[in-house]
């Protein structure tokens, strides 16, 4: 299909599916603004006084944990279960390493707000990463937070895996495309994805644009200025389900790149060499995807056994979208899932209506004095205001006020039982929220009432580790995929010691014995692992530690072994001073002249 064709079919494409949809993101837009606190979220009277109960209840949900990944295999074995080990620690190493904390805080908020938010996770060439020998890899996965605004799957599919397409949209300036893509010509420039093979040299990725760059805008983001542009990104699948990327601003294509995740080496038509080998006056350089690996080196995997240089290997190629979506709480027939901001709405707009009914009446209320007809007022010019003079003969006895101030108690009940209306739908409790519902409750109650609250609040809790697991496997099918080199993990064990080892992807090649063909075991169930309580609730982690080294779970009270236990588990937990404390056993330990007698 010519240039011109594709962008109209996906210019197409995208504004059927952007139509059909417009209900789902006009309810996203009325529910970021009953978040920001607007009086008139769904179109009615403005309302002059508004008491945010919204953002109040969605923003005392907002959980710093970040779900801790989990791999195990689908079969038992000892390098099946080697390997797994591997890639837990290479995730969890991504998740120190990558800026998750800050993609949790925005994330958590676009859940709540929309009933839904997306990860685009995509490899980059220009990051690197530590080899275990020392010095660094290139190569690693770039992971963003986007909302659903910015995303437009097919109409009328609900998963991802089982579209044939979708949109994600952001923002940028045309100086920012010009600087990525170069000077943008009416016919697609197809990004070649990977250097050409040189003899006896293996292929390498240069550092290739990801689709959308880092300064993402979203509407919980100001604005961009005035040379702001809309680029739209299509993740589509061929015939053959393999993935392809094809992206444009306005009536300009950015690139085309079919085959989105082969290796690709570049030939010429004319006289069949790789770029770099050509010597045609006026080459004509076509990318062919690469199925195989002919390996240019000895390699030595993990389990001691060599891959010898020369030996034919496949390409991992994955066959998902690079999106994973994570859901509020579930929504028949609806890709993201339920809002907050939407179950709430009759409550928020109740309060908004009877607190500016009570603004009018106070404004209006006021005390007003009354006295005979033929008496008159005179003023001073005192900070009180008006002050009544009496004349000879008068009598205070005379006068009188009318006090219209009105009793809003009734108004202020009503208020608090709406409010506590809108608790109860999302299922949160004062002392989730950090009250105590006006009762003095011991340690162990207030425990009860929060274990209650986050009982209702658990199926949020099971999609956003779906989520997570899901992105878990994506990022582990990208670097089966691209990382050409080890990367190294780290482990630190029971005694604050680290460990150094390998995540390497050949050790992942499983022989065929019949043929003797390789292919790449891929086949691991990927979880959170939910065995210790959330960081949010470290209290009660350090209490669990102390519980058991006082009874003598991590050696003999008091021994420099149990302490060095002690102190590993609370550090790797949070409690304060934990480090320092950990750092003084290891020393003592170390070094014999600091040893105590015992």
């Amino acid at each position: 299909m010519k240039s011109e064709n594709k962008l109209a079919y996906f210019s197409s494409l995208y504004e059927n599916a952007r139509e059909k949809q417009a209900a789902l993101y006009d309810a996203m837009h009325k529910a970021y603004a009953q978040y920001r606190g607007e009086g008139a979220f769904y179109g009615e009277k403005q309302a002059g006084t508004i008491r945010n109960i919204t953002y109040e209840l969605i923003e005392g949900q907002v959980s710093t944990d970040i779900p801790r990944p989990q791999v195990t295999g689908k079969e038992s074995g000892e390098k099946k279960e080697k390997n797994a080990r591997k890639i837990q620690l290479l995730l969890a190493g991504l998740r120190d390493e990558l800026p998750f904390e800050k993609m949790n805080d925005i994330d958590e908020r676009y859940t709540y707000i929309y009933g839904g938010s997306i990860f685009l996770a995509e490899w980059d060439e220009s990051i690197s990463r530590p080899l275990p020998e020392g010095g660094k890899a290139s190569g690693g996965v770039r992971i963003l937070s986007l909302s659903p605004l910015d995303f437009v799957g097919q109409p009328g599919i609900y998963e991802i895996d089982d579209m044939d397409y979708c949109f994600l949209v952001f923002k940028t300036t045309r100086s920012d495309i010009r600087r990525r893509y170069g000077p943008v010509k009416k016919t697609p420039t197809v990004q070649n994805r990977f250097l050409p093979q040189r003899p006896n040299q293996a292929i390498k990725q240069p550092a290739v644009e990801p689709a959308v760059p880092p300064a993402v805008q979203s509407p919980l983001l100001p604005e961009a200025g005035d040379e702001a542009v809309e680029v739209i990104v299509c993740y589509y699948k061929d015939g053959e389900g393999r993935v392809g990327r094809f992206l444009w601003s306005e009536d300009q294509v950015l690139s085309d790149i079919e085959d989105f995740y082969a290796r690709k080496r570049s030939f010429c038509r004319r006289c069949g060499r790789e770029e770099g080998l050509c010597d045609c006056a006026a080459p004509d350089f076509a990318l062919v995807s690469e199925e195989e690996e002919v390996l240019t080196r000895d390699i030595v995997r993990a389990d001691g056994s060599l891959l010898a240089a020369g030996t034919c290997l496949p390409r991992y190629r994955p066959h998902r979208f690079p999106v994973v979506v994570r859901k509020n709480t579930s929504l028949e027939r609806s890709l993201i899932g339920q809002s907050d901001c939407h179950f709430i709405a009759p409550q928020q707009r109740e309060i908004n209506e009877v607190l500016s009914r009570l603004h009018e009446k106070l404004m209006m209320a006021g005390v007003y004095p009354f006295k005979p007809d033929d008496c008159q007022f005179r003023y001073d010019n005192s900070v009180g205001g008006k002050v009544l003079n009496l004349r000879p003969g008068e009598s205070p006895d005379q006068f009188g006020v009318l006090d219209t101030t009105p009793d809003i108690a009734k108004d202020l009940e009503y208020i608090t039982a709406t409010y506590e209306d809108a608790k109860r739908i999302l299922g949160l409790s004062d002392s989730y929220l950090g009250g105590n519902e006006g009762q003095i409750l011991s340690g162990r109650a207030r425990s009860i009432l929060v274990a209650q609250s986050e009982g209702r609040l658990s199926s949020k809790r099971v999609m956003k580790n779906a989520a997570y697991a899901e992105l878990d496997r994506l990022i582990f099918e990208l670097y089966l995929a691209y990382a050409d080199e080890p990367r190294a993990v780290y482990e630190k064990d029971a005694f604050g010691h680290v460990h150094k080892d390998a995540f390497s992807r050949y050790d992942f090649l499983v022989q065929d014995p019949v043929t003797g063909a390789y292919a790449y075991d891929d086949a691991y169930l990927f979880s959170v692992d939910t065995s210790l309580p959330a960081k949010d609730d470290r209290p009660t982690l350090w209490k669990y530690n102390l519980e058991n080294y006082e009874s003598g779970s991590f050696g003999a009270v008091g021994s420099h072994q149990a302490l060095t236990r002690y102190w590993a588990i609370q550090e790797r937990c949070g409690y304060p001073g934990a480090k320092e404390c950990l750092s003084f056993f290891i020393k003592e330990g170390a070094d014999p002249a600091l040893s105590s007698p015992a």
